[in-house]
């Protein structure tokens, strides 16, 4: 049943990315097209930017999709949603967060990166585990993985990590059993 779910959702993210990137797309050359402008001429980073905004968007949706795939496989059926904790760096939200076991959950929709905003982040996730009496681990949820980079500083600061990897799994291979969830 969960396999036949966890297929569902991945087959439904596909066609939403596919039909994201198509509208963006078309959305760009007919506005381009109108002002003149070649769309074969406009700089990668428009185009990078375009994509930055479509992956913030679908945030909702993969912190629910955790919650479902992480309630079920794990059996956990309370979450309290978008925990904020203070540290000297700023506040800190975090996704998820299970009290009875006191896992904190980030959960990231696009592939992560160690960038500046990831790398203050993982600053404030390892004061929290260090500070939070009520929290004793952090997990980083990646629905399209992350680069050696990012697992390496994670793991450096205490912090599991998680992929999903929906977009790189063929949803008609038995494989997806093994692979929906590595920590």
């Amino acid at each position: 049943m969960l396999y036949g779910k966890i297929l569902a959702m991945k087959e439904y993210l596909k066609n939403l990315k596919e039909n994201r990137d198509f509208k963006a797309t078309e959305i760009l050359r007919s506005s381009l097209n109108d002002s003149g402008v070649n769309i074969k001429e406009i700089n990668k980073n428009l185009l990078r930017d375009i994509s930055l905004i479509q992956n913030r968007t679908r945030g909702p949706l993969f912190e629910l999709m955790a919650e479902v795939i992480i309630g079920n496989v794990f059996g956990v059926k309370d979450f309290k949603k978008q925990n904020v904790y203070k540290t000297p760096y700023g506040k800190r939200r975090v996704d998820l967060f299970i009290a009875e076991t006191g896992v904190a959950i980030e959960v990231k929709s696009g592939y992560g990166r160690s960038r500046k905003f990831i790398r203050e982040q993982i600053k404030k996730d390892k004061y929290i585990l260090t500070h939070e009496p009520d929290v004793k681990q952090i997990v980083w949820v990646c629905f399209r993985g992350a680069t050696k980079p990012l697992i390496a500083l994670l793991n450096k600061n205490g912090i599991q990590y998680c992929d999903i990897e929906y977009d790189r799994l063929d949803t008609q291979s038995e494989e997806i059993k093994k692979t929906i969830i590595r920590a």
